[in-house]
């Protein structure tokens, strides 16, 4: 039997077959719904409504084609599959309510799941509706009405220039070093820094363009490729600032020393590479076969170089040159950007996140300072020097590349709580 539910200013169409209640989707007025219910009861539906769809295999549907940033759908598919799924999964998406979303969340917050998830749970969701709502699959969004709340305390702990100079002593490499140093100074995220480019430093007038970034998606989220480059930063907008000189200096020395083409990644993997591990355990100009357990081995082959644990120059060579000629054939298997001189690329050589992480964090340990800041903590240290030293919060601001200027003033707040003196002002009442 048909029949409508009203819905706001809308009405939705339901009707039953073999049992079930279906959805015949919703109009505006109370009649047009009835219509579309009766039609559907009696012929079916011209197309089977999403709505009738369990939540599951909507989700799986949405995700094919949804117009998401390709790490925004990874990290959606993730929640859902860990925190929505497992309880609402089975549910028709045309009977789940905001009540059932908002017992969700109760339940997700009894289990000690953190705000900033509960978060990301409620926009998760609101996406995968959203589509819905447009085609009039259903009346309203389930997940309006729900409020989650934040607790956005102050930074506690900032990179003092003392603990930075205490750790980056213990980086393994110069280039380790500079890295370190070009994201404390420059307040870039790790995605953007990691996808700088020669061609992005005007050494001439020692600007920075900040462009594009790099997301670790995995091969199995991106056509087999692990790192895609999005041209575009965080906030969707490309912004450009000053360097000093003497990272400039640094850098241009860097860039020099390592004959980096323009199109070259400036902080690539080969920036955490051991000193140790380049270092010839066999000498540089051995050029005799050798023998290892009764193996024989020659010079200038990856089979000495793997299994025979040679380290000599032409051994070493030889791993470059295979290295080299896999990244050009996989460059031209998937190019993801073709330049001038048909020069692909290389994508193959950014900086993983967790090697970088892995190497911070055995740094932090050496250094002993008593905390273990994160890589993002000295984009922190950035934000608090630059308003520590009078520069205006709006600048600060674009530098960054915040959406919004209330992010940058969390920063200003923690700097003048620290600089108040109403504290050592009250000490006249107890002299």
């Amino acid at each position: 039997m048909a029949y409508t539910i009203r819905r706001g200013d809308r009405f939705t169409g339901y009707y039953r077959k073999a049992g079930k209640r279906l959805c015949a989707g919703t109009w505006n007025t109370e009649t047009e719904a009835m219509y579309h219910a009766i039609q559907a009861e009696k012929n079916g539906l011209e197309k089977a409504s999403k709505a009738n769809l369990t939540l599951s295999q909507f989700v799986k549907d949405w995700l094919a084609v949804a117009e998401l940033m390709p790490i925004t759908k990874k990290g959606y598919e993730s929640i859902l599959n860990a925190y929505v799924l497992p309880t609402l999964g089975d549910q028709q998406v045309s009977l789940i309510s905001t009540f059932s979303v908002s017992k969700l969340i109760d339940d997700l917050k009894l289990q000690g799941v953190q705000p900033a998830t509960l978060r990301q749970v409620k926009a998760s969701l609101g996406s995968a509706f959203k589509k819905l709502v447009a085609s009039g699959q259903i009346s309203s969004n389930p997940t309006h009405g729900i409020t989650i709340k934040m607790n956005h305390s102050d930074i506690q702990n900032v990179v003092e220039p003392d603990e930075f100079r205490a750790i980056i002593k213990h980086l393994p490499t110069e280039g380790a070093q500079l890295f370190a140093k070009f994201l404390v100074a420059t307040g870039c995220r790790f995605g953007e820094a990691t996808e700088v480019r020669v061609k992005d430093i005007n050494f001439k007038s020692g600007e920075l363009f900040v462009q594009r970034r790099v997301s670790d998606l995995g091969t199995n989220y991106n056509n087999g490729v692990r790192f895609k480059v999005i041209d575009a930063t965080k906030s969707g907008k490309k912004r450009s600032l000053m360097l000093s000189k003497a990272l400039l200096q640094e850098i241009k020395g860097y860039v020099s020393a390592k004959a980096l083409s323009k199109d070259d990644l400036v902080f690539s993997r080969l920036v955490i590479a051991e000193p140790s591990k380049l270092k010839s355990s066999r000498g540089t100009k051995s050029i005799q076969p050798f023998e290892i357990d009764g193996k024989q081995f020659k010079h200038g082959t990856l089979y000495s170089y793997t299994h025979g644990s040679c380290r000599c120059d032409r051994c070493k060579q030889a791993v470059r040159d295979h290295r080299k000629a896999k990244a050009i054939a996989e460059a031209e298997a998937k190019p993801y950007q073709k330049v001038k001189q048909d020069r692909f690329i290389n994508q193959t050589s950014h900086l993983p996140r967790d090697l970088w992480r892995n190497t911070w964090n055995k740094a932090i340990a050496k250094s002993a300072i008593g905390w273990s800041p994160r890589t993002h903590d000295l984009r922190h240290a950035n934000a608090t020097q630059l308003l520590k030293g009078g520069v205006d919060v709006h600048e600060v601001k674009e530098r960054l590349g915040h959406q919004s200027i209330k992010t940058t003033e969390r920063y200003l707040h923690r700097l003048r709580h620290n600089q108040s003196k109403a504290s050592e002002v009250v000490n006249d009442f107890l002299e």
